[in-house]
């Protein structure tokens, strides 16, 4: 049986992996640093954002794989209810239906077991912009979650 250097020599191959993973009819590569070392412990990212549906096609994928114990399908009837008078009021209400429908896209993964640092990038993007007051909407909205590999304090940063 061959195995990989654990330690790198100056002359060394150096192993790196892709792979193409299909989600909802997207190629989407993934690669990774060198694997000639895993002893420093293995990096991979997505080389691109990837559009994973709507926010209701994703409850809805809730709905028939999880059975939560509200039904994601009731949650626009939920909505839907919302008065549609006074005029900020149907804003609400209209902005959380079209929040229903936006794409929802993964802006940025990358994990490095090595030094556990981690970014996770997620945005979702209404059809149409959503009108919170009259010269203010909402075009897209996105947030993203990330370590720096390093461990709390033991207080848990509670230093009062």
């Amino acid at each position: 049986m061959t195995r990989l250097p654990l330690k790198k020599a100056n002359n060394d191959v150096g192993v790196i992996i892709s792979a193409t993973f299909d989600i909802n009819g997207d190629k989407v590569p993934i690669t990774s640093q060198d694997l000639s070392n895993l002893q420093e412990g293995i990096k991979f990212s997505l080389s691109q954002p990837v559009t994973l549906g709507t926010a209701n096609q994703f409850l809805s994928w809730l709905d028939d794989n999880l059975s939560p114990p509200f039904p994601a399908n009731g949650l626009r009837g939920v909505i839907e209810s919302i008065p549609t008078t006074p005029t900020p009021l149907n804003n609400i209400r209209q902005g959380l239906l079209d929040f229903l429908d936006a794409d929802i896209t993964i802006t940025k993964l990358s994990v490095d077991t090595g030094s556990h640092e981690y970014s996770f990038g997620v945005s979702a993007t209404p059809q149409s912009p959503i009108q919170i007051i009259s010269q203010l909407s909402l075009d897209s909205i996105g947030v993203e979650i990330s370590s720096t590999g390093e461990e709390p304090p033991e207080d848990g940063g509670d230093n009062g």
